[in-house]
């Protein structure tokens, strides 16, 4: 799910009681962008996917890349 460029908002589907079983892969950096993110900044989106998400489903992924 290309989430990076979304601060992360796309998550709000899962907050909304939405149960998702299957495992999901959230991007939590867009590799088409020329701003390199600081580990701060990668470390703050995983844990922001983790107070949503449980972690027997996260996947974590630079973007998608579906702009290849």
């Amino acid at each position: 799910m290309r989430s990076s460029r979304s601060d992360e908002k796309l998550l709000s589907v899962f907050l909304e009681e939405v149960k998702y079983g299957a495992g999901i892969g959230l991007g939590v950096y867009d590799i088409h962008s020329p701003k390199i993110p600081s580990i701060e900044e990668i470390v703050d989106r995983i844990n922001k996917m983790l107070a949503v998400l449980e972690t027997n489903i996260l996947w974590v992924n630079s973007d998608c890349g579906l702009k290849t």
